[in-house]
């Protein structure tokens, strides 16, 4: 079977072209857009669609969202440098999702009996075993409860 490059078959179906199209579009017009706005704005916006001569920039925060928005008329003449022709830039405000709150460690602690069956374990397992190196650890750090 010969071998087929991606865009040639993406430019085969119709659907797939205009998609592989838009594609290229918006990579065009993020990487002029990092070129032509200061560093931490790089990193605050990202171009986000391009529709009937209208870019859309998403914005990280508030703050960031106004100054994309005071280069709006500098972005328009250099997405027109790269040949897309555009009428406005719209900047919208989409924070990043917020991570998950880290979970509080606790002491995990073991009976007594329960703790010298993991070192009897771990014994008897092989030296280069990564479980024996983890119940070793893990039996260091435990504590023993109280009965």
């Amino acid at each position: 079977m010969p071998a087929h490059s991606l865009g040639k078959f993406l430019d085969a179906d119709s659907g797939l072209a205009r998609f592989s199209a838009h594609a290229s579009r918006l990579m065009r017009l993020q990487r002029a857009y990092e070129q032509a706005v200061p560093p931490a704005l790089v990193r605050s916006g990202r171009v986000a669609n391009v529709k009937q001569g209208v870019v859309v920039i998403l914005a990280s925060s508030g703050a960031a969202a106004a100054k994309i928005r005071q280069v709006a008329p500098r972005l328009t003449d250099v997405f027109r440098q790269v040949g897309v022709e555009i009428s406005e830039v719209q900047v919208k405000v989409q924070p990043a999702e917020p991570r998950p709150a880290a979970q509080p460690v606790v002491g995990s602690s073991l009976k007594a009996m329960a703790k010298q069956g993991l070192e009897k374990l771990s014994s008897q397992l092989p030296e280069d075993s990564p479980l024996k190196g983890a119940l070793e650890r893990f039996t260091r750090r435990v504590k023993v409860k109280e009965q």
